[in-house]
């Protein structure tokens, strides 16, 4: 008995619901990849900005692997709705401003004065606040960490330069922090990633649903 041939159209819905099977399996595994890989490489860090003893500012930022101080303090600017900090234009890293104080000009140090107020940059030794030795272009941001900026009066007010006010506990300032918009604008193109895979299954699965109804008629 001859074998019955099966028609055109029933092999390209078969062919058509294979594939999109096989795209939406294929599409939720790199989502998933990708996720967890984005997950491995961010950096979860605490900005800290003191304007003066008594106010200080906070934002938790998320960064990919090899950000610096700079890239973490820019993050931190934006999740708190301020303007980007100011850079000496001959010295990049040298922050001359952050929202607005001291002051805006990009040749900071072109003008430095010793008792002219300044930004310092404290990073977290163990449990305890330790002075930046490099520019915040060149420190690395640490995971779970927490990095202090302080504006500091001049050294014809203080006769040394004084930490943070706050202790450095990552988990108890995180809890006060502003969250940085970007790590929000990640979760969107997640949740976009999910959306087409999702459409992706439920299309495969009605077209191999028309196929099996047509071949069982």
């Amino acid at each position: 008995m001859p074998k019955q041939r099966v028609p055109h159209r029933s092999r390209f819905f078969w062919v058509t619901s294979v594939v999109l099977g096989l795209f939406s399996c294929v599409g939720l595994s790199s989502v998933l990849v990708a996720e967890s890989a984005a997950a491995t490489k961010n950096l979860q860090v605490v900005v800290l900005i003191q304007q003066d003893r008594g106010h200080a500012s906070i934002a938790k930022v998320t960064l990919p692997q090899g950000s610096t101080a700079l890239d973490a303090l820019k993050a931190a600017s934006h999740a708190l709705g301020w303007d980007t900090p100011t850079e000496d234009e001959q010295w990049p890293g040298f922050i001359c401003s952050i929202h607005g104080l001291p002051s805006s000009s990009t040749t900071c140090l072109k003008h430095f004065s010793a008792s002219a107020p300044t930004w310092a940059l404290w990073e977290v030794d163990g449990q305890h606040w330790r002075y930046a030795t490099v520019g915040a272009a060149v420190a690395k941001a640490q995971d779970r960490t927490v990095e202090g900026w302080v504006l500091e009066p001049g050294m014809s007010s203080h006769s040394k330069i004084v930490a943070p006010g706050v202790k450095p506990d990552f988990e108890l300032l995180a809890g006060k922090a502003t969250a940085a918009s970007k790590v929000r604008q990640q979760n969107v193109h997640r949740g976009v990633g999910a959306v087409i895979v999702t459409v992706a299954l439920i299309l495969g699965l009605l077209l191999f649903g028309a196929y099996a109804r047509r071949k069982r008629s």
